[in-house]
């Protein structure tokens, strides 16, 4: 419908073109997916929609659902697949079963799509003070994923009467990784600790009586 054709000095004859409706409809649905030991919140999407052979799906966001210290990466269309679909993308239904999957097709099987949400773990900064009465003690709120740029924060702000910050360590008594203030590093697969280091200063001379 719509193509221009040029006609010559004969008619033109044109036959409609059939294909077969299946009456079958399929659903479509989404399945929490979770890294051992965590706890979903919220709730996950759903899709009430029945789709036939040959329908457009299209891939919920992730709803309401959150996992702590997590951020959510996709769906997969198995539990350990690595290919990934996101909110917005669409996928064509089929019921070819074998039919090889690409990024835009994916088999429509007769108990419909499944949907396992993946998730990529974040990691956290901390900073301790090593002491008692220490004030303006950093905090870093951000979560990052392995391998993304994190800077060390700076505590020349912090005052301890008596000593004189010089550095944060990830051992207590200095023993482990030192860490400068304005540091650029990429997070690692793991939670960091971080201690402020102190310097004694000397005690004040008193001058006599």
């Amino acid at each position: 419908a719509g193509d221009k054709i040029k006609v010559a000095d004969a008619d033109v004859t044109f036959y409609a073109q059939w294909r077969a409706v299946g009456t079958d409809k399929y659903a479509v649905t989404y399945i929490a997916s979770l890294p051992k030991d965590t706890l979903l919140t919220g709730e996950l999407p759903s899709d009430k929609d029945k789709y036939e052979e040959g329908a457009i799906v299209k891939v919920k966001d992730q709803g309401s659902m959150a996992i702590e210290h997590y951020r959510f990466a996709g769906w997969s269309l198995t539990s350990r697949e690595d290919g990934l679909y996101q909110s917005g993308e669409e996928l064509f239904g089929t019921k070819d079963i074998g039919k090889m999957v690409t990024a835009t097709e994916t088999a429509m099987k007769e108990q419909g799509l499944t949907f396992y949400s993946r998730w990529i773990p974040l990691y956290q900064i901390t900073y301790h003070a090593n002491a008692n009465k220490v004030e303006n003690l950093p905090e870093d709120t951000n979560e990052y994923e392995a391998g993304e740029m994190a800077v060390v924060l700076s505590g020349d702000k912090m005052t301890r009467e008596g000593y004189q910050f010089i550095g944060w360590n990830t051992k207590m008594d200095g023993s482990g990784e030192s860490y400068d203030s304005g540091l650029k590093f990429n997070m690692p697969e793991e939670n960091i600790e971080l201690y402020a280091q102190w310097k004694k200063l000397p005690e004040p001379e008193t001058l006599p009586e």
